[in-house]
């Protein structure tokens, strides 16, 4: 699951830096998977909680970026 998350992050930037409308799924699947890990694992609440932001900040983008493309 790191592996997961941290390559996906490398891939996912890469994405966003192109303006692929889709890296914000992504980033929302990959900070899902980051809230869940973290948790898990014990971590600080306040990275869980950065993290949860993670992924309200990219649904947003996502809703945002579509709204900009004339697509919803």
């Amino acid at each position: 699951p790191d592996a997961f998350i941290t390559v996906g992050s490398v891939i996912t930037s890469v994405l966003t830096a192109r303006r692929v409308v889709e890296g914000w799924i992504y980033w929302t699947v990959i900070d899902v998977v980051a809230v869940v890990v973290f948790s898990l694992k014990g971590l600080d609440g306040m990275t869980v909680a950065l993290y949860a932001l993670y992924v309200v900040l990219s649904v947003r983008a996502l809703v945002l970026w579509k709204v900009a493309k004339g697509g919803g």
